[in-house]
């Protein structure tokens, strides 16, 4: 092969790889789309109740910019239990940052221990739903559209019970046009 023809096939392979790539690349409309959970960084978060470690390095505040600046995400899904505080100058503070990137917060993750609308315990299904009520409020300042819940382990039994817990949240819910939404979760868990 000679020189030019090596030269102008190269070209050509060259060309043609970065058209692929183009299309391979999620455009930002795709990319509004996603969002990326702050529980998937929980070994790099430095998260109130966590142990220090050389691993946790990641600052709550800072996550936002870590995800536009590395992946060009800017929807977050956030932890309840990654925020320090609930005082409203906090949630202010933490929009003030997510407004720098150009993010936003998607959904709150609850993680209510055994505070689940499963809950055999009536106290506990009532515990759950006030401190979703509270998480329904910061969500409405947090600008996020919707709460994701644990259900907890949901049975054939306890069936009645959670649909009737479910249905309180979601009545509060509706009042504020939030959205209560649930995973789907191996073992009932």
């Amino acid at each position: 092969m000679e020189r030019r023809d090596f030269l102008i096939a190269s070209t050509m392979a060259v060309g043609a790889a970065s058209r692929a790539f183009a299309q391979a690349t999620p455009t930002a409309a795709k990319l509004d789309r996603i969002a990326i959970m702050t529980y998937s960084f929980q070994r790099l978060l430095k998260a109130p109740g966590q142990p220090e470690s050389p691993t946790r390095t990641l600052e709550f505040f800072d996550m936002s910019q870590m995800f536009a600046d590395r992946f060009k995400v800017h929807n977050l899904e956030v932890q309840h239990s990654h925020f320090a505080s609930t005082e409203l100058s906090y949630l202010k503070e933490f929009m003030a940052r997510l407004a720098k990137t150009k993010s936003r917060v998607s959904n709150i993750n609850l993680e209510l221990g055994q505070l689940s609308i499963s809950s055999p315990d009536p106290v506990a299904r009532t515990q759950a739903v006030d401190l979703t009520k509270r998480w329904i409020d910061h969500a409405i300042v947090l600008g996020s559209p919707r709460v994701m819940i644990n259900q907890g382990a949901l049975t054939e039994d306890n069936k009645a019970i959670a649909i009737e817990t479910l249905k309180r949240m979601t009545a509060y819910a509706k009042t504020k046009n939030i959205m209560v939404g649930m995973e789907p979760r191996g073992n009932g868990a």
